[in-house]
């Protein structure tokens, strides 16, 4: 899987050049532009960036005056009573989904105009029924979207975490695309609603990443979503640090992987434990949730161990 990288020794993700302006060359040959110069990342920072890299170091109170910008733009085409149903599943006040004030409005146009300046904020502020584009991206702090509500699908395809992210408890209501995102700290999904399947292909997880309680929907099709994710290398394990899969709701869970199966244990550091979920396996391996293992199998069949229905 060496094809192509500038230092084979290294994972397609990680960074082997950075740009004066802000962004940075990837292993694999993708440019990547900076944070700071993306929209969908100045709507999620109208109030301010993270100083700190690490997760740990978040600052919570300025995530919240941010959220309350990314959230009452998104929400702002709902009626009162879809507001009032999702403020409920998302643990937040229906007063932080509301529609921003003019005041408000003015400081998200203000912030845009400084990050853009040769363009008019309207031209430029994302639009709420637009899918979130955060491809091919550098983010060189540590970057929160904790409780945050996405309309549309995702992608952060191919982008570059150099400090920790934080998904936690995030409403996505379209699909979310992460394939080839390097996560170079910790990636924190707990409880994360993902309504139509993630996609985590060729993902690299350096820190510890944490799916505790996230839940993926199943539509009433009966059509299961996937949680998928593509171990990538026979050299380097995608999963360098703990992960941790306690309580996922799936509907459906797909490991695939060219990774030997002792060496891909040893890496594996998390707790497999109380998985409700109806599992399905192509390709090469599958994780045994009952035991905490990876089994060589062709298919799997429904599991449903130590956990209620």
């Amino acid at each position: 899987m060496s094809e192509g990288l500038s230092d084979p020794d290294l994972p397609p993700g990680a960074i082997v050049q950075t740009y004066g302006d802000g962004g940075a060359l990837r292993n694999d040959g993708v440019k990547l532009t900076p944070a700071s110069k993306n929209p969908w990342y100045v709507l999620a920072t109208v109030a301010g960036e993270q100083e700190e890299t690490q997760a740990l170091y978040i600052d919570h109170e300025l995530h919240a005056r941010n959220r309350r910008f990314w959230n009452g733009w998104m929400c702002r085409g709902m009626c009162d009573a879809e507001r009032l149903e999702l403020a409920k599943q998302m643990g937040l006040s229906e007063a932080e989904l509301s529609p921003l004030s003019e005041v408000e409005v003015q400081q998200l146009s203000e912030r845009f105009q400084l990050s853009f300046q040769s363009t008019p904020p309207v031209e430029v502020v994302p639009k709420a029924d637009e899918s979130a584009r955060f491809s091919s991206t550098y983010f060189p702090k540590a970057f929160s979207l904790e409780r945050c509500f996405f309309v549309e699908a995702a992608f952060f395809d191919a982008a570059h975490f150099v400090g920790g992210v934080d998904f936690s408890a995030a409403h996505f209501s379209k699909a979310v695309y992460l394939s080839k995102v390097h996560f170079a700290e910790n990636a924190l999904s707990k409880e994360t609603h993902f309504a139509s399947g993630a996609s985590f292909q060729e993902a690299y997880f350096v820190g510890k990443a944490d799916f505790n309680s996230a839940y993926l929907e199943k539509k009433r099709s009966s059509q299961k979503h996937a949680l998928n994710v593509m171990l990538i290398s026979t050299q380097r394990e995608c999963w360098k640090g703990q992960h941790s899969l306690v309580r996922i709701l799936l509907g459906l869970l797909v490991f695939r992987s060219r990774i030997s199966e002792t060496r891909l244990i040893s890496r594996m550091g998390g707790s497999m434990g109380r998985l409700i979920l109806a599992a399905r396996v192509s390709k090469v391996l599958c994780l045994s949730f009952s035991t905490g293992r990876f089994i060589k199998t062709r298919a799997f069949p429904t599991i449903r161990p130590c956990g209620r229905r």
